[in-house]
């Protein structure tokens, strides 16, 4: 029963925090879903032209699109913030940086203790 228990601890601890790279794959759902019919036909058409066999051609779509739909939004629609909007995202966003620890609330700092009273 001991082992059930140390099961649940783990998952809780380990399994319900957000990954870090979640707010940024959130972001880009929508321009993605844009994006990704133009670059699919665009992959077919010439894998078509060249007579790729069909399997390999899926593989080569699928891989072309996923690679295609990321350069797009990652050099054009996510650092261009006049582009942002027609995409469906704020046009400026925010840079995730920490601020220094001097800036740190008290509240957040170890308490120091001393011998002396």
């Amino acid at each position: 029963m001991a082992w059930l228990f140390a099961i649940l601890g783990f998952a809780n601890r380990h399994l319900t925090r957000r990954p870090a790279f979640l707010a940024e794959a959130t972001e880009a759902v929508y321009p993605f879903y844009m994006l990704h019919q133009t670059v699919t036909v665009i992959a077919v058409y010439w894998l078509l032209e060249i007579g790729a066999p069909p399997v390999a051609g899926f593989i080569l779509a699928a891989l072309a699109t996923f690679l295609g739909t990321s350069a797009i939004y990652l050099s054009v629609v996510r650092p261009l913030w006049f582009i942002r909007p027609l995409f469906g995202l704020k046009a400026a966003y925010k840079s995730t940086v920490r601020p220094p620890s001097s800036f740190t609330s008290r509240s957040r700092r170890m308490p120091t203790f001393s011998s002396e009273r």
